[in-house]
């Protein structure tokens, strides 16, 4: 399964790289797809998309991180900073989740 997926990884490094820019521009679900389809998109981007991936993973940590004020506010208002976490470790999974299955393939 994982060498079919591996044939495509450029083509799904280079959509990683697309959703984590436009992420960037959306304001609220920016955060969602940064946080969901970008990580999928990063894990899924192997052997020669490898690079693509871990900009993608870098940039949507970037967006996670230090560019959305949205997401620390409604982490704020909630009291806690629970979901704020929640989001940037969920962004980590990616890059890390990439030189773990790059390897096994």
């Amino acid at each position: 399964m994982l060498k079919k997926i591996a044939k495509n990884g450029k083509v799904f490094g280079i959509l990683a790289v697309v959703v984590a820019g436009i992420s960037f521009i959306v304001p609220v679900i920016g955060v969602y797809l940064a946080a969901f389809v970008g990580t999928g998109l990063v894990l899924l981007s192997l052997k020669d998309g490898v690079i693509l991936g871990y900009v993608a993973g870098g940039l949507n940590i970037i967006n996670i991180s230090f560019l959305s004020p949205t997401l620390v506010v409604a982490s704020a208002a909630g009291g806690t900073s629970g979901l704020y976490w929640f989001f940037v470790i969920l962004t980590i999974i990616g890059p890390v989740g990439l030189y773990f299955l790059n390897k096994k393939v």
